[in-house]
Protein backbone atom coordinates (compact mmCIF):
# COMPACT_ATOMS: atom_id res chain seq x y z
CA UNK A 1 0.00 0.00 0.00
CA UNK A 2 1.74 3.24 -1.10
CA UNK A 3 1.42 6.77 0.83
CA UNK A 4 -1.46 7.46 -1.24
CA UNK A 5 -3.39 4.60 -1.05
CA UNK A 6 -3.12 4.97 3.16
CA UNK A 7 -4.09 8.19 3.32
CA UNK A 8 -7.61 7.56 1.17
CA UNK A 9 -8.37 4.10 3.56
CA UNK A 10 -7.67 6.51 6.67
CA UNK A 11 -9.87 9.79 5.46
CA UNK A 12 -12.70 6.58 4.07
CA UNK A 13 -12.72 5.29 7.85
CA UNK A 14 -13.18 9.13 9.16
CA UNK A 15 -16.19 9.07 7.07
CA UNK A 16 -17.35 5.82 9.42
CA UNK A 17 -20.05 6.77 11.52
CA UNK A 18 -19.44 3.49 13.27
CA UNK A 19 -16.22 4.54 13.87
CA UNK A 20 -16.52 7.71 15.78
CA UNK A 21 -19.44 5.91 17.86
CA UNK A 22 -16.74 2.84 18.70
CA UNK A 23 -14.80 6.17 19.30
CA UNK A 24 -17.49 7.86 21.59
CA UNK A 25 -17.91 4.70 23.69
CA UNK A 26 -14.05 4.48 24.89
CA UNK A 27 -13.93 8.61 25.70
CA UNK A 28 -17.19 8.47 27.65
CA UNK A 29 -17.32 5.16 29.30
CA UNK A 30 -13.44 4.93 30.16
CA UNK A 31 -14.00 8.47 31.38
CA UNK A 32 -15.88 7.05 33.70
CA UNK A 33 -12.80 5.28 35.13
CA UNK A 34 -10.54 8.17 35.01
CA UNK A 35 -13.59 10.39 36.77
CA UNK A 36 -12.60 8.15 39.74
CA UNK A 37 -9.01 7.10 39.44
CA UNK A 38 -7.71 11.14 39.24
CA UNK A 39 -8.85 11.49 42.68
CA UNK A 40 -8.41 8.13 44.06
CA UNK A 41 -5.46 9.27 46.11
CA UNK A 42 -7.60 11.48 47.61
CA UNK A 43 -10.39 9.06 47.98
CA UNK A 44 -8.16 6.65 50.48
CA UNK A 45 -6.78 9.05 52.43
CA UNK A 46 -9.54 11.43 53.27
CA UNK A 47 -12.85 8.87 53.08
CA UNK A 48 -11.54 5.61 53.63
CA UNK A 49 -8.77 6.43 55.85
CA UNK A 50 -5.85 4.71 54.62
CA UNK A 51 -2.40 5.64 55.38
CA UNK A 52 -0.63 7.41 52.87
CA UNK A 53 2.26 4.91 53.59
CA UNK A 54 -0.27 2.13 52.34
CA UNK A 55 -1.26 3.77 49.02
CA UNK A 56 1.14 2.53 46.54
CA UNK A 57 0.35 -0.86 47.58
CA UNK A 58 -3.36 -0.20 47.06
CA UNK A 59 -2.63 1.26 43.51
CA UNK A 60 -0.41 -1.87 42.98
CA UNK A 61 -3.47 -3.68 42.99
CA UNK A 62 -5.18 -1.39 40.51
CA UNK A 63 -2.65 -2.57 38.30
CA UNK A 64 -2.99 -6.39 39.31
CA UNK A 65 -6.72 -5.53 38.48
CA UNK A 66 -6.02 -3.97 35.03
CA UNK A 67 -4.07 -7.23 33.96
CA UNK A 68 -6.53 -9.43 35.35
CA UNK A 69 -9.31 -7.53 33.56
CA UNK A 70 -7.23 -7.57 30.31
CA UNK A 71 -6.93 -11.21 30.37
CA UNK A 72 -11.09 -11.80 31.03
CA UNK A 73 -11.61 -9.10 27.98
CA UNK A 74 -9.75 -10.48 25.58
CA UNK A 75 -11.01 -13.91 26.05
CA UNK A 76 -14.87 -12.50 26.16
CA UNK A 77 -13.62 -10.80 22.98
CA UNK A 78 -13.24 -14.08 21.62
CA UNK A 79 -16.74 -14.54 22.55
CA UNK A 80 -18.50 -11.54 20.85
CA UNK A 81 -16.72 -8.18 20.36
CA UNK A 82 -20.30 -5.83 20.86
CA UNK A 83 -21.82 -7.59 23.65
CA UNK A 84 -18.42 -7.47 25.40
CA UNK A 85 -18.56 -3.58 25.07
CA UNK A 86 -21.88 -3.42 26.53
CA UNK A 87 -21.49 -5.98 29.23
CA UNK A 88 -17.92 -3.87 30.27
CA UNK A 89 -19.85 -0.77 30.53
CA UNK A 90 -22.62 -2.63 32.48
CA UNK A 91 -19.21 -4.26 34.85
CA UNK A 92 -17.79 -0.49 34.57
CA UNK A 93 -21.09 1.38 35.77
CA UNK A 94 -21.77 -1.75 38.69
CA UNK A 95 -18.53 -1.18 40.30
CA UNK A 96 -17.96 2.68 40.34
CA UNK A 97 -21.53 2.87 42.37
CA UNK A 98 -20.12 -0.21 44.39
CA UNK A 99 -16.73 2.43 45.13
CA UNK A 100 -19.21 5.12 46.68
CA UNK A 101 -19.52 2.89 49.84
CA UNK A 102 -16.66 0.71 49.67
CA UNK A 103 -14.39 3.66 50.05
CA UNK A 104 -15.91 4.25 53.39
CA UNK A 105 -13.59 2.20 54.87
CA UNK A 106 -9.90 0.67 54.44
CA UNK A 107 -10.01 -3.16 53.60
CA UNK A 108 -12.87 -2.03 51.23
CA UNK A 109 -11.56 0.59 49.46
CA UNK A 110 -8.44 -1.46 48.33
CA UNK A 111 -10.91 -4.22 47.40
CA UNK A 112 -13.11 -1.47 45.23
CA UNK A 113 -9.49 -0.64 43.51
CA UNK A 114 -8.80 -4.14 42.71
CA UNK A 115 -12.14 -4.02 40.95
CA UNK A 116 -11.98 -0.95 39.38
CA UNK A 117 -8.86 -2.09 37.64
CA UNK A 118 -10.22 -4.85 36.77
CA UNK A 119 -13.56 -3.51 35.35
CA UNK A 120 -11.39 -0.54 33.15
CA UNK A 121 -9.57 -2.77 31.14
CA UNK A 122 -12.31 -5.46 30.66
CA UNK A 123 -14.08 -3.94 27.29
CA UNK A 124 -10.51 -2.37 26.03
CA UNK A 125 -9.76 -5.45 23.66
CA UNK A 126 -13.39 -5.30 22.44
CA UNK A 127 -12.69 -1.50 21.81
CA UNK A 128 -9.66 -2.08 20.11
CA UNK A 129 -11.20 -4.94 17.98
CA UNK A 130 -13.65 -3.34 17.00
CA UNK A 131 -12.00 -0.40 16.09
CA UNK A 132 -9.93 -2.33 13.45
CA UNK A 133 -13.31 -4.13 12.08
CA UNK A 134 -14.88 -0.69 10.88
CA UNK A 135 -11.83 0.49 9.59
CA UNK A 136 -10.28 -2.59 8.23
CA UNK A 137 -7.90 -0.85 5.31
CA UNK A 138 -6.45 1.94 7.98
CA UNK A 139 -5.45 -0.19 11.31
CA UNK A 140 -2.54 2.30 12.30
CA UNK A 141 -5.56 4.83 12.19
CA UNK A 142 -7.63 2.66 13.98
CA UNK A 143 -4.87 1.82 17.08
CA UNK A 144 -3.64 5.84 17.11
CA UNK A 145 -6.93 7.00 17.64
CA UNK A 146 -7.52 4.02 20.61
CA UNK A 147 -4.91 5.76 21.99
CA UNK A 148 -6.43 9.66 21.71
CA UNK A 149 -9.76 8.32 22.90
CA UNK A 150 -8.18 7.21 26.02
CA UNK A 151 -6.43 10.48 26.30
CA UNK A 152 -9.81 12.55 25.73
CA UNK A 153 -11.46 9.80 28.05
CA UNK A 154 -8.38 10.90 30.65
CA UNK A 155 -9.33 14.73 30.13
CA UNK A 156 -13.14 14.63 30.10
CA UNK A 157 -13.62 12.24 33.19
CA UNK A 158 -11.32 14.43 35.47
CA UNK A 159 -12.71 17.46 34.72
CA UNK A 160 -15.97 15.63 35.31
CA UNK A 161 -14.78 14.62 38.82
CA UNK A 162 -13.78 17.83 39.44
CA UNK A 163 -17.32 19.44 39.07
CA UNK A 164 -18.25 17.17 42.00
CA UNK A 165 -15.75 18.38 44.06
CA UNK A 166 -16.40 21.78 43.15
CA UNK A 167 -19.94 21.10 43.85
CA UNK A 168 -19.03 20.33 47.38
CA UNK A 169 -20.72 16.70 47.13
CA UNK A 170 -17.33 14.96 48.18
CA UNK A 171 -14.91 12.35 46.91
CA UNK A 172 -16.86 9.05 47.30
CA UNK A 173 -19.93 11.02 45.33
CA UNK A 174 -17.30 10.88 41.94
CA UNK A 175 -18.22 7.05 41.52
CA UNK A 176 -21.86 8.26 40.76
CA UNK A 177 -20.89 10.57 37.92
CA UNK A 178 -17.91 7.58 36.96
CA UNK A 179 -21.63 5.34 36.90
CA UNK A 180 -23.50 8.03 34.95
CA UNK A 181 -20.56 7.96 32.42
CA UNK A 182 -20.00 4.27 31.98
CA UNK A 183 -24.02 4.44 31.56
CA UNK A 184 -23.95 6.46 28.78
CA UNK A 185 -20.87 4.13 27.15
CA UNK A 186 -23.96 1.62 27.64
CA UNK A 187 -26.09 3.33 25.55
CA UNK A 188 -23.71 4.36 22.67
CA UNK A 189 -22.92 0.79 22.59
CA UNK A 190 -26.31 0.22 22.07
CA UNK A 191 -26.49 2.77 18.95
CA UNK A 192 -23.54 1.05 17.54
CA UNK A 193 -25.49 -2.09 17.55
CA UNK A 194 -28.27 -0.70 16.26
CA UNK A 195 -25.79 1.23 13.27
CA UNK A 196 -24.73 -2.14 12.36
CA UNK A 197 -28.51 -3.54 11.83
CA UNK A 198 -29.84 -0.43 10.04
CA UNK A 199 -26.22 -0.96 7.63
CA UNK A 200 -27.16 -4.72 6.80
CA UNK A 201 -31.01 -3.87 5.89
CA UNK A 202 -30.00 -1.13 3.77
Amino acid sequence: MDARTGCSASLQALRHRGFWLVVAVCVVGVGGVFAVYTYVVSTLTVVAGVPRAWVPAVLALFGVGMTAGAVLGGRLADRSVRWSIALGMVGLAAVMVALTVLVRHPASAAVGVLLLGAASMAPMPSIQARLLDVAPAAPTLAAAMLHSATNTANAVGAWAGGLVLSAGAGYAAIGWVGAAMAVAGLLLSLCMFGHDGSRRNT
